[in-house]
């Protein structure tokens, strides 16, 4: 395979043939050269924008470049489970700007997107990255230098480096495959939890409607007030999970590390007690927390923690210690957060809802995680109760999204991860998840399958599908 990179600028293609790779940059390239090399059968990563946008039509097959008012500096966020980026976590940002700020990119099938830079779900969806296969070759387009040196990365330069690893594997013919991000295959996945503290018993509300709606929630309790309130706490467990949001409501971080071991213990025994059920998740009070936190946490055998705000990613990670090697599944919280929206803010019904539908419309396009967290004291308010209602329907009637507790959600993320690296899950488990295997082929398609079984070490043979 020959590898050819036009970074001088001198267009000559006639000793380049069928199953070559040309990378070059569209300013100052001619029009046609990305269209012309693709009919040769030439594979193609072309970067940056072309010099006349009013006459760009047809420079990238599927890109289109047009001039639109500069828009605010934004990162540049994956989107998960496509061609580029297949084994990357979804909704990965770098704080890598756009090349041109006042041109709008868009395409029917992104790879990355624009990203507002505070890290929050949301964003112009301008595309930042497309792939495609036309005419028996391969197309990569790329909003961001090919070169490292012309950014400061600092703690995301592997992130860049993997980005652009990703784009040089599709462009140069490869076939490789992936698990699916989230359960069945879907886009994206969902969370809802109530940190179950001041205003207790406005938690009724909330479980009944969830036991209604038979959908899954995780109530994060107080297990002091959960001592008071053992009927409702009982109604909470019949709703959905009971995990632990403390004994009180005192910050973790201001106890040594026994003192968090005995509070974590404390409140994961009255909890059990009180539900039957094994409690293996904590969110910790304002979500203060530290590395004493997630120690303790391991020393009580939890398993999941909900604590961190969102930086550079927007799914799950293990938080694992490296002597005992147990880990943590550690949620990150990459929607507005309702103290803030409701507390601060003030918004009513409707601005409430905007603010996170257009969230969840981002997450999902993105293909990330939506972990809604919203907290007893709110629900006093029956406007709030009725945003919590609405979103809930928004999500039931959205077949593209796996909802589910923080602690399937939990497991889940431990079946993915012994799946990608080919550990034996077992049949229970696939059965339970329905995972989907995705695999760029020698075409440079993206197909999908799911997996009927799993041998340590072995590869499952898959009936493929062509994904839309």
């Amino acid at each position: 395979m020959a590898y050819q990179g036009f970074l001088n600028r001198a267009f000559t293609i006639s000793a380049i043939g069928p199953n070559s790779t040309v990378v070059f940059p569209l300013d100052g390239a001619p029009p046609k050269l990305a269209t012309v090399l693709l009919q040769g059968g030439v594979d193609v990563l072309v970067y940056g924008f072309p010099e006349d946008i009013a006459n760009s039509k047809g420079i990238v097959p599927g890109v289109t470049f047009s001039e639109s008012e500069r828009r605010s500096v934004s990162s540049l966020a994956i989107v998960g489970d496509r061609e580029l980026t297949l084994g990357m976590d979804a909704g990965t940002n770098i704080p890598v700007g756009r090349l041109r700020d006042e041109v709008k990119v868009s395409s029917v099938r992104p790879q990355a997107v624009s990203l507002l830079s505070d890290g929050v779900a949301g964003g112009e969806l301008d595309t930042r990255m497309y792939a495609a296969a036309i005419d028996n070759a391969r197309l990569v387009w790329l909003d961001l230098s090919a070169t490292a040196g012309d950014y400061i990365l600092g703690e995301y330069k592997v992130l860049f480096d993997s980005i652009l690893a990703g784009a040089l594997r599709y462009a140069t013919g490869q076939s490789y495959e992936s698990i699916a991000t989230w359960p069945e295959g879907k886009k994206y996945a969902a969370l809802f939890e109530e940190d179950t503290e001041d205003g207790y018993e406005h938690a009724e509300i909330v479980a009944k409607l969830y036991i209604q709606e038979d959908m899954p929630i995780t109530f994060y309790a107080l297990s002091n007030l959960a001592n008071q309130n053992r009927k409702l706490t009982r109604l909470l467990a019949e709703a959905g999970e009971i995990a632990c949001h403390g004994d009180n409501h005192d910050i973790m971080t201001r106890h040594t590390l026994q003192q968090q071991v005995e509070k974590l213990a404390r409140c994961q025994k009255v909890l059990g007690e009180i539900t039957g059920q094994e409690v293996v998740g904590f969110r910790p009070p304002t979500e203060a927390h530290n590395l004493d936190t997630f120690s303790a946490m391991l020393n009580v055998d939890m398993e999941h923690v909900f604590a961190e705000n969102s930086t550079s990613t927007q799914v799950p990670h293990f938080k694992t210690d490296k002597l005992t090697g147990k880990s943590l599944v550690s949620f990150p919280r990459v929607v507005t957060d309702v103290y803030y929206m409701w507390h601060y803010l003030k918004l009513d019904r409707e601005q409430s809802l905007e603010r996170l539908r257009n969230e969840k419309e981002w997450i999902k396009f993105a293909g990330s995680f939506f972990g809604f967290s919203f907290h007893t004291q709110f629900m006093a308010d029956p406007r709030n109760f009725m945003v919590v209602k609405d979103l809930l329907s928004d999500f039931k009637n959205d077949d593209e999204v796996y909802i589910d507790t923080a602690g399937n959600l939990a497991d889940w993320w431990r079946v993915r991860h012994d799946l990608l690296v080919a550990k034996h899950v077992p049949e229970a488990q696939i059965d339970r998840f329905k995972p989907v295997r995705l695999r760029v082929a020698d075409d440079g398609l993206l197909y999908r399958a799911p997996i009927t079984g799993v041998v340590a070490g072995k590869k499952v043979q898959l009936a493929d599908q062509v994904e839309n």
